[in-house]
């Protein structure tokens, strides 16, 4: 398919769904990251709303706006505001940032283990999911660096 024809295809889409994933669009059509974002700026920057001056000017101090806000907040009360008022966002956490997440903390994520030989309790991820009827659980914890070498490398050593 050619670009065009894929962004006729999207724009029909569009037009009976009102919404759709870039996730989606990926998937439906085989597009990569950077066709995702020439689609993109296709459908919103070149054709609807660089057409438009009063609307690109609405656009750029909305942008304006949100980065303002967003530059002088908490990103963990940017995020739960937006998603409050219908503006989907997200958070790019640190690690230890996401294990201090309330809600990822709800859901039971950071699960501590032991080391042996270690009085320090290192925090590993948990399970992504929650089943009722067969838990998981973390059996062991991670090698450390060098632990198995004798077992693996044997009389290489």
């Amino acid at each position: 398919m050619t670009f065009d024809e894929v962004l006729s295809e999207v724009q029909a889409l569009l037009r009976r769904e009102r919404r759709v994933s870039y996730r989606g669009l990926k998937r439906r059509f085989a597009l990569d990251d950077e066709y995702i974002e020439d689609l993109k700026e296709e459908l919103i920057g070149a054709r609807q709303i660089a057409e438009d001056v009063e609307v690109m000017a609405i656009y750029g101090a909305g942008r304006e706006a949100l980065t303002f806000i967003a530059s002088r907040l908490p990103a963990y009360e940017f995020f739960i505001g937006s998603q409050e008022r219908g503006l989907p966002t997200g958070i790019v956490y640190t690690p230890d940032e996401a294990f201090a997440d309330p809600h990822v903390v709800a859901r039971g994520f950071p699960t501590a283990v032991e080391q042996s030989g270690d009085p320090h309790v290192v925090h590993y991820p948990g399970a992504p999911y929650q089943f009722s009827r067969s838990p998981w659980a973390i059996s062991r914890p991670a090698p450390r660096v060098g632990q198995h070498n004798a077992e693996i490398l044997g009389a290489q050593l």
